[in-house]
C-alpha cells in the first residue's frame, strides 16, 4: 500500500498490487528513485517508437502551428495502431 500524506489525494488504483517486489520496494522507498531511473527510460522508448513509426523528424511543413498539428495527428495515428494491436482478433469483423 502506498502511504499518502494527504488522504484526500488517495487514488482508488493501488499500483502496488501489480508491481514486482523490487519495483514495489522502489515505489515505497521513495518516488524520486522511480522517476530518476525508470520514467526517463520509458519516455525515451515511447518517443523512439513514435519517431520510428511516424517519421516525425522528417516533417516537411513550415510554421510552428503546422508542425504541432502534424505531430499531433501522427501521434494519434500511432496510438490508434497500438490500441488496435492490443485488441483480440475476434473483435474485428470478417469481411
Amino acid at each position: 500500500m502506498v502511504k499518502v500524506k494527504n488522504p484526500d489525494q488517495l487514488n482508488i488504483f493501488d499500483p502496488g498490487d501489480f508491481l514486482t517486489p523490487k519495483r514495489r520496494q522502489m515505489l515505497e522507498s521513495g518516488r524520486p528513485g522511480l522517476f530518476r531511473k525508470h520514467i526517463p527510460a520509458a519516455v525515451e522508448a515511447a518517443m523512439s517508437e513514435y519517431d520510428r513509426r511516424a517519421g516525425v523528424k522528417q516533417l516537411r511543413v513550415r510554421d510552428l502551428k503546422a508542425v504541432k498539428f502534424c505531430a499531433a495527428l501522427k501521434a494519434l495515428g500511432v496510438n490508434i495502431f497500438r490500441a488496435a494491436g492490443m485488441m483480440p482478433e475476434e473483435v474485428f469483423c470478417e469481411a
